[in-house]
């Protein structure tokens, strides 16, 4: 989801009007960085194994997958930040299972509602419905990595932004900087996790945005500037 093309720049700070290179101005915003490392390990976030079996053929497989890839480089992913969250050591699996966290048990899926006319379907028998070994162990960790720093920011109301989009937020650090204002630990780019719109007679429209991403560390820039990180 972080391969796509953002939609809106967002920035919140103290001053009067939109700067250069920004869509949006955000009138609130708040930020929830707390990881529950025991969940997230719970589910698989960064690592989980997954056990196959196929009771026709008694074919038998474990595919043990990491957040960081086969060969360790977390830079071969697309992330929302820099860095996925750095794990206490404490946190670490002693022994044989300190590879994965997580371990899910699978029936292989073949021939099961095959389309087709009953010759194609013949055809099919040996086909897997689904591709547990390459998509499952993925999917079940980027879920889960997808909620590891969360925002929420209310804005003028908008109804271009839906959920499952990506957007870019500039935010102060807690420490005002004079030379560096930018946070660059949670500016960058965000998936909008879900949105809410309020509509008032007399208040006006505004839309509060739930942001979400996998990884801490700025990256990306305003969509309409050439400003680097």
């Amino acid at each position: 989801m972080f391969a796509q093309e953002q939609k809106k720049s967002i920035i919140f700070n103290e001053t009067p009007g939109i700067p250069e290179g920004y869509d949006i101005k955000a009138l609130e915003y708040s930020k929830d960085n707390n990881v529950n490392v025991q969940n997230k390990l719970k589910m698989g976030a960064y690592s989980t194994r997954t056990v196959l079996f196929d009771p026709f053929t008694t074919y038998y497989e474990v595919v043990t997958a990491n957040a960081k890839g086969d060969d360790g480089n977390e830079d071969d992913l697309k992330l929302g930040g820099k860095k996925l969250p750095k794990l206490n050591d404490e946190f670490n699996c002693p022994g044989a299972n300190k590879e994965f966290t997580r371990t899910t048990y699978y029936l292989l899926d073949k021939g099961t509602l095959a389309t087709g006319d009953t010759t194609q379907q013949l055809e099919k028998k040996d086909e897997q419905n689904f591709e547990y070994k390459e998509i499952l162990n993925q999917s079940i960790m980027r879920y889960n990595q997808f909620f590891s720093s969360m925002a929420n920011v209310t804005i003028p109301g908008d109804f271009s932004l839906h959920a499952g989009e990506m957007v870019y937020l500039d935010v102060p650090q807690l420490e005002e900087k004079k030379a560096e204002n930018v946070s660059k630990q949670n500016s960058g780019l965000y998936i909008i996790a879900g949105l809410t719109h309020y509509i008032h007679v007399t208040e006006g429209t505004f839309t509060k945005l739930s942001l979400a991403r996998d990884s801490f560390g700025k990256t990306g820039k305003p969509s309409k500037t050439s400003i680097t990180n």
